[in-house]
């Protein structure tokens, strides 16, 4: 789900977009959507948003719920941003900042494992590493949330977000989005954002690579020491199976990228 977010620590002070299953498609810590084509998309995002699914729980993630809402809509997203990747990779597309044999890799994973298992991997990832970041008192306060907010939603209102993200908040609404969306989605961000920038520092190197290779460590040890139960549905095709097969190959594609 698009959202705006502050680097707040010492890697960078630039406001980005971000869009989490994006992230874990393309691997960059923050990745923005840029082209936001198709009606049919804005249709499924107002759905989703104000799914009678809502409170139907397709996932525990430690001691958060996901519901079969945030999957549909995570699943939207992915289909997007797996068009931008193809296209990338065909040469039709804008330039995603990874290397061809990289991107095609990741998205080859995509593939392999499914868009359910990979958005709700997603989901699952950001919840438990938001778990992580509030365990550790890595948390966004309200003036850092709100001066957040502010800078974003001038952005939006003066037409200046990128088209995927601007359509996004059209299509749930600006009120909705701004008042109920988007403080969920910045506080989880900016925690987690925190929490990296703790795990950089605690490193002992400034080698963006080696950084890299302690993140992914790291998280490694924060799923495998969170309760995720991924129960069967009829509703989806994701499984426990194909949600951990897909971190774990994630994190494998990502350390041979780095070493």
């Amino acid at each position: 789900m698009p959202i705006f977010k502050r680097k707040i620590a010492t890697r960078t002070s630039v406001v980005v977009v971000i869009l989490v299953v994006v992230a874990l498609l393309v691997g960059g810590a923050a990745i923005g959507a840029r082209a936001f084509w198709s009606d049919d998309y804005w249709i499924g995002q107002a759905t989703a948003s104000d799914s009678s699914e809502e409170d139907v729980v397709v996932a525990i993630a430690g001691n958060s719920s996901i519901s079969a809402r945030e999957l549909q809509e995570a699943v939207l997203h992915l289909q997007h941003s797996k068009e931008m990747a193809e296209r990338e990779l065909q040469g039709l597309g804008e330039d995603l900042g990874q290397p061809t044999d990289y991107l095609e890799a990741r998205h080859n994973l995509v593939l392999k494992w499914g868009d359910e298992n990979v958005a709700l991997a997603s989901l699952i990832q950001e919840h438990v590493l938001h778990q992580k970041a509030k365990e550790l008192g890595y948390e966004a306060t309200e003036e850092e949330l709100a001066e957040s907010k502010e800078w974003a939603r001038g952005a939006y209102e003066r037409g200046e977000l990128d088209a995927y993200t601007q359509g996004y908040i059209d299509s749930v609404g600006a009120d909705h989005y701004w008042d109920n969306i988007y403080p969920v989605l910045a506080t989880r961000s900016m925690a987690i954002e925190k929490l990296y920038d703790d795990v950089a520092e605690k490193a002992g190197t400034q080698h963006h690579d080696e950084v890299r290779i302690h993140w992914h460590d790291f998280e490694e040890e924060v799923i495998v020491a969170a309760e995720i139960i991924v129960p069967e549905s009829e509703g989806h095709s994701a499984t426990l199976v194909g949600v951990m097969g897909f971190l774990d190959d994630v994190r494998e594609t990502n350390r041979a990228h780095v070493r």
